[in-house]
């Protein structure tokens, strides 16, 4: 009987909340069993008062399928060319544009696959939790880029908004060109008033 062989109580959703007597996020996973899709399981522990002292009764679990937040996370577009993406805990893909990275490649993988330690510190700064911004490697897009990264709630994940610098300079650049016209034309009408009034 498949419920008599599965043990429930060495399985790292139970004994992880129960050791940790609180409620928490699992791994993301890839449920082949279940339908085929990416899932993560919320456990809580639940615990009865008894004597002024809280017994451990059990873990309550709730498996959440992904997809819809991948859809989501990948559909974001900023500017032209911009995307977001979404790290594990581990710094796995849940997200990408790039669907060959999702559940297969980390942030720590394609930055030894690129030879780019910057992009392993700004990784290991992402699953820390940390929240900020910071330039990227400009061979992670094939340019110069921006990326602003911040922590998910309790998940221990972190979303991240990689913004071109050409796009995202692009209308300061115009405003630029206007303010230098507009100089250039205002100087010279000023030349032509003062040459006629001498």
């Amino acid at each position: 009987d498949l419920a008599q062989a599965y043990d429930y109580t060495v399985a790292d959703w139970f004994l992880i909340s129960r050791e940790l007597r609180r409620a928490l996020w699992s791994e993301p996973y890839f449920d082949e069993g279940g339908g085929g899709v990416v899932m993560s399981t919320y456990s809580a522990p639940i615990f009865r008062e008894e004597d002024a002292r809280r017994r451990f009764l059990g873990v309550v679990t709730a498996d959440i399928s992904l997809e819809w937040l991948k859809e989501f996370v990948g559909a974001v577009s900023i500017y032209r060319t911009g995307y977001a993406f979404l790290l594990s805990r581990n710094g796995v893909y849940l997200a990408h544009p790039d669907r060959s990275r999702i559940m297969r490649e980390s942030i720590f993988s394609i930055a030894e696959a690129t030879g780019l330690p910057g992009l392993r510190a700004i990784g290991r700064r992402m699953t820390a939790g940390e929240s900020g911004h910071v330039e990227l490697p400009s061979q992670v897009i094939g340019r110069a880029a921006r990326l602003c990264f911040a922590p998910v709630g309790r998940t221990g994940w972190s979303v991240g908004l990689v913004i071109p610098e050409d796009e995202l300079f692009e209308d300061l650049e115009a405003l630029g060109r206007r303010v230098a016209g507009i100089g250039i034309g205002g100087s010279v009408l000023l030349a032509l008033v003062v040459t006629l009034v001498a």
